[in-house]
């Protein structure tokens, strides 16, 4: 089931914090403090500082947190921030007892899905260039390599380590529910030779259903006629 979140309690971002991003937080830690014998106080200063940040984050109306659950635990999760026109991807984590089962594939597949529903989309992000696992799992799902060097779009800066100045376009979500999407125009960009942009049309729409903070996005199996 995908959640997508507009907003929400100080309680649930610091379940967010702990169920997808506790590695994250315990990674910061060390590197801030590589001498420390007790990290228990760093690490709940990276975890404060995370809430903080989303916090902020949720000012903005058009930013939005999707998390995947299974059995009402949170398994995978993502954020996206509106750039002028396009979405920029950040924070696709799934926590190491939940890797290798393909939620952050199903997590980008239904979010594409539904924001399909609404608009044609350009989503964007940047990926570490030795992060092998996060590259085949965004080609899998119709991302490809757009630049050499990723741009970090919130700051507008160059990170040489990443892929990316939108590291992926989406082209054609993998979709393992069946539902047919059908492109209608590709716009092509000679001058960077890296960077297309597909417009698709859906033939089914997916219902939401409120929650206190979140909208579950059920997704429905549509066989192609």
């Amino acid at each position: 089931m995908l959640k997508e979140y507009k907003s929400m309690t100080q309680e649930e971002m610091y379940t967010l914090v702990h169920e997808i991003y506790i590695e994250g937080c315990m990674e910061n830690a060390r590197e801030k403090y590589p001498d420390a014998t007790d990290l228990t106080t760093a690490i709940q200063q990276e975890e404060d500082s995370f809430v903080c940040f989303l916090q902020d984050f949720f000012t903005l109306p058009e930013n939005t947190y999707y998390v995947l659950e299974k059995d009402n635990m949170p398994v995978s999760a993502a954020r996206l921030s509106k750039i002028n026109d396009f979405y920029y991807l950040e924070a696709l984590e799934t926590p190491p007892q939940y890797r290798k089962k393909g939620y952050a594939s199903e997590l980008l597949n239904e979010m594409i899905t539904h924001l399909h529903q609404q608009s044609s989309v350009d989503i964007r992000d940047c990926v570490s260039k030795t992060n092998t696992a996060s590259l085949a799992t965004h080609k899998k799902c119709g991302f490809f390599i757009a630049e050499e060097n990723g741009i970090y779009y919130p700051s507008n800066t160059v990170n040489n380590k990443t892929y990316g100045n939108a590291v992926f376009y989406p082209i054609k979500p993998a979709n393992p529910h069946n539902n047919t999407m059908t492109p209608r125009m590709i716009r092509y960009h000679p001058n960077t030779l890296k960077s297309c942009f597909l417009i698709y049309s859906i033939k089914n729409l997916i219902t939401t259903s409120d929650t206190a903070n979140a909208t579950t996005i059920p997704t429905t199996r549509i066989t192609p006629s």
